[in-house]
This record gives structure tokens, C-alpha cells and sequence, in this order.
């Protein structure tokens, strides 16, 4: 027995999850066994105690990130850019050593996550730690080349799914700081990622076009929360759905969100029903980077192919996820051939990746405006339920949001947003001293509606994005 199994798939871990020992269902399986996993298993008694598991484990700490010392907020990024980066090679329990130094979130999130780490990488410019996006880039090519795609976490728990693919729009901001000569000789990773998001379930057949969803390739309880997971399984009758989705859901990285949800509560999930709005735009983005960067690299038959592949996504994208009758773009239901009935703030994403016509942006502008625009911000969908929704507002999707409207000449509302944002962070961090995972953007300084934990505290997407604002 290995230790990751031990803990993440043995009786044991079961046990544990289900005593509740842990607020935190991650705690445990995040900790390092001190003996042979074997022999823990085998003396471990029927009923588990917190004084067996502190005995046989060395459980996970967190670092304090809090204001001590009255700092300005942007002194307070940069020291915590410090406090936020960790060394560690050796793969130990169910951790997967990197070999350049990188950036965890902060709070709970004790690895580093692939799509909080672009808009990490946002700030690292704006703070001129050219080295530290170096060596993001670095560590994620090495798990393409490991794992054949960048995982949610490096955590072997998370080795079931991804996350949202932004590592070419990484390369672009390595290739801002250093030279595209650098940049480039990533393109055949950034090729490789693309093939594991159409080459696998990812990728579904619609009407003759290539589509992309969120998917995993478990279909069991998650052990990072098996005791959440195992509670709404009890109310499903279809368990390895609900699991398979439960976990697309993770990696969309909107987990949880009414958005995925046909139904009351989380025991209604369909995620992988869904070609999502966001996750098509992105790979369009890849496939345009790819078919640009391979002619620049005077490889015309491979940029011939993606700017086909390019083409042929933007052809089908209004068919699929664009709506004449509500003015913005929606995820596209793919059990009911219909737009989703979800309004969400991904439906900025097109714009972001020029998708869009000129027409359509402002129409989402003016959306955008009418039913999303908050004090505090723009709040992620226009329900309540989840922590993915209404009253939350999240980093990347403002920072998305600014630059897709930016894209197209919305310049006012655009400002409205980053000014709103900025403030928000801001006065928050006047009477909290950090910086925080997401934020109350209808009420502002009132608190958010937590998911699975409470809100966390560090935090690398929001240093990043509030950084990248202020620079704009």
C-alpha cells in the first residue's frame, strides 16, 4: 500500500471522512503518514480517535497571511507573494513535487491550481517576478509531459480532471516579460494539452461540430470530501453520475454553482450535460495561438490545421451558444439541444477571446449592465444556491469581463467594473487586513455565501487580479 492510498482510497480514509475528526474533509488528505501506510491501516482501531490519526500522521499547517503590521495593500501583495511560494520536489503523500519553486492560493489550497495560477501570474508581472512566471510555466509543461494535461492541483486526488486551460494564455505573459524565442518552445506542450481536451471525453459531437464540456474520469466520491460527497449521493439514485459530474463541476472550477444544477440542490448536477460557454472559448484561443505561433515558427501545415480547427469552432459558436432572445451567450444543454436557462458571467468569455461581433458585445454590455452589474462588482450568475452565484463576485471572471469589454470599445462599463472591484477589495482589506478568495459584490463588506469552506485568505487569484486592474 502506497501512501496515497491509504490515504484517498482505503477504509481508513473512509473512516476518518465520515467521523468528522476534521472540520475540513481536506485536512486529512492533505496529511503524511509517519510509518508504513500497512502498518497504520492495521492498527488503526474500529472507532478512529484525533489521537490516533496526530500519532500516525503529520497533519498540514497553514501560514497566517494577516496585516500585523498596518501594511499599504499593495506592500501587503508583495510580502505575501513570499509567504504564498513554496519549494518541493519530492512527490510525499498524495502531494506531486514540482521542480521550480510555484504559488499556492493561500488558506485550504496548500498546492498550486491551474487555472488560479494565470491570474496569479497577472500580479507576478505587475510586481516584475518574471522568474516566478518562468517557473509557473516550467512546472506546468513537466505535468503535460507527466500526465499528458495539467491537473487541477498537484495533488494525486486531482489527477482525475483539470481545469479550465488557460496555460497558452500563460505563455503569453511569459512571452511579454521574456520574448516569444522563450514563450515558443512551449508550443508543442500547449499541442499536447490541447489533444487531451479532443482527444477524450472532453469533447462531444453536436450537429457535425466538435464541442467541448467538463468531464472526469472518476466516478466516486472525492476524497479531498468524501463526507460531502457521500451526503448527496444518499439523496441520488444515480451515484456514478452524480460522482462524474460532482467532479466535472471541480473541474470547471466553478464548484458549486446553480449554473450546473437542474434541480433544488447538488443531487440534481448534470455538468457533463454541458458544452460550456467558457471552456469553448478558451480552446478557441488555444487553437488561434497555435495556428499563429506554428507560422511564426515557420510550421504552415500545423498552423494550416489550427486555423481550420480555429475557423470551424467560431463558424458553429453562435449556433450553439449565442441567444437572439435574451442578447448573450449561454452554456448549450446538450440532453435538450437548448440553451441553457442559466444567465452567468461566462457568457463574457467570448468577448474576452474576440469571438464576438461588435454588435453582439454591446448587446452583452448592455446585459451586462442591466442584470449582473452590482456595487461591489459583477456577481456571477443571477441566482442564489452556491458559492459560484449571486451574491459572490470572483476575481478571474471580473478581470475576463474588464478585458472582453475592453476588447470591443466598452471602455465605461468596463471601468465600472474595475473601479467598483478595486473598491471593493480595498475597503475590505481596511477593515480585515487581507485579501480574500471572493467577496460580497451586492452587499459589499457583508459576508459571501460560502460552498463546501469558508471564504480563504491569502489570496493568489485576487492579489493577481487586483494588481492587473490597478495597472490598466
Amino acid at each position: 500500500m502506497k501512501d496515497q492510498e491509504l490515504l484517498t482510497d482505503s477504509e481508513l480514509m473512509r473512516k476518518v471522512q465520515k467521523s468528522e475528526i476534521f472540520n475540513d474533509s481536506k485536512t486529512f488528505v492533505d496529511s503524511i503518514p509517519l510509518r508504513e501506510p500497512e502498518k497504520i491501516a492495521e492498527d488503526a482501531p474500529e472507532e478512529i480517535t484525533d489521537k490516533f490519526i496526530r500519532e500516525n500522521f503529520r497533519l498540514p499547517s497553514e501560514k497566517t497571511l494577516n496585516n500585523t503590521e498596518g501594511l499599504e495593500i499593495e506592500d501587503y501583495i508583495q510580502r505575501t507573494w513570499k509567504n504564498l511560494t513554496r519549494k518541493k520536489k519530492e512527490d510525499e503523500g498524495t502531494f506531486i513535487g514540482l521542480e521550480n519553486p510555484f504559488l499556492v492560493p493561500g488558506g485550504r489550497f496548500r498546492e498550486t491550481y491551474y487555472w488560479d495560477s494565470y491570474f496569479t501570474v497577472l500580479g507576478l508581472k505587475a510586481s516584475n517576478l518574471d522568474e516566478s512566471i518562468q517557473d509557473t510555466v516550467e512546472n506546468f509543461a513537466d505535468l503535460i509531459e507527466r500526465y499528458g494535461f495539467i491537473p487541477n492541483g498537484n495533488r494525486t486526488y486531482y489527477l482525475d480532471r483539470s481545469q479550465p486551460p488557460f496555460f497558452g494564455e500563460t505563455l503569453k505573459v511569459l512571452e511579454q516579460v521574456k520574448d516569444f524565442k522563450e514563450a515558443s518552445k512551449f508550443t508543442e506542450d500547449l499541442e499536447k494539452e490541447y489533444r487531451f481536451w479532443m482527444e477524450t471525453e472532453h469533447c462531444i459531437q453536436v450537429e457535425g461540430s466538435d464541442l467541448n464540456r467538463y468531464w472526469s474520469s472518476s466516478e466516486v466520491p472525492r476524497p479531498e470530501s468524501f463526507r460531502e460527497d457521500s451526503l448527496i449521493g444518499e439523496k441520488s439514485s444515480r451515484e456514478s453520475e452524480l460522482f462524474r459530474d460532482v467532479r466535472a463541476a471541480c473541474e470547471s472550477g466553478w464548484d458549486f454553482s446553480t449554473r450546473w444544477i437542474k434541480g433544488e440542490g447538488l443531487e440534481d448536477i448534470h455538468t457533463t450535460d454541458f458544452a460550456a460557454v467558457d471552456l469553448n472559448s478558451i480552446l478557441y484561443g488555444m487553437e488561434s495561438q497555435l495556428a499563429e505561433w506554428y507560422r511564426l515558427k515557420g510550421r504552415e501545415e500545423k498552423a494550416e490545421e489550427f486555423q481550420n480547427r480555429a475557423d470551424r469552432r467560431k463558424e458553429s459558436f453562435d449556433r450553439f451558444f449565442w441567444s437572439d432572445e435574451r442578447n448573450f451567450y449561454f452554456d448549450y444543454d446538450t440532453s435538450t439541444g437548448e440553451n441553457s436557462d442559466s444567465w452567468t458571467i461566462a457568457g463574457v468569455f467570448p468577448l474576452y477571446f474576440g469571438l464576438a461581433s461588435q454588435k453582439q458585445a454591446e448587446k452583452v454590455a448592455d446585459t451586462l449592465k442591466e442584470k449582473f452589474l452590482e456595487d461591489g462588482g459583477l456577481k456571477t450568475t443571477l441566482s442564489e444556491g452556491q458559492q459560484w452565484d449571486s451574491p459572490n463576485g470572483w476575481p478571474p471572471l471580473q478581470y475576463m469581463a474588464v478585458k472582453g469589454l475592453m476588447r470591443y470599445g466598452e471602455e465605461e462599463l468596463a471601468e465600472k467594473i474595475r473601479s467598483r472591484w478595486i473598491e471593493t477589495c480595498e475597503n475590505v482589506f481596511r477593515s480585515e487586513g487581507v485579501m480574500l478568495e471572493k467577496y460580497n459584490v451586492v452587499n459589499p463588506g457583508e459576508d459571501v455565501k460560502d460552498g463546501e469552506y469558508s471564504n480563504q485568505v491569502g489570496f493568489g487569484w485576487t492579489n493577481g487580479v487586483y494588481l492587473a486592474l490597478k495597472d490598466l
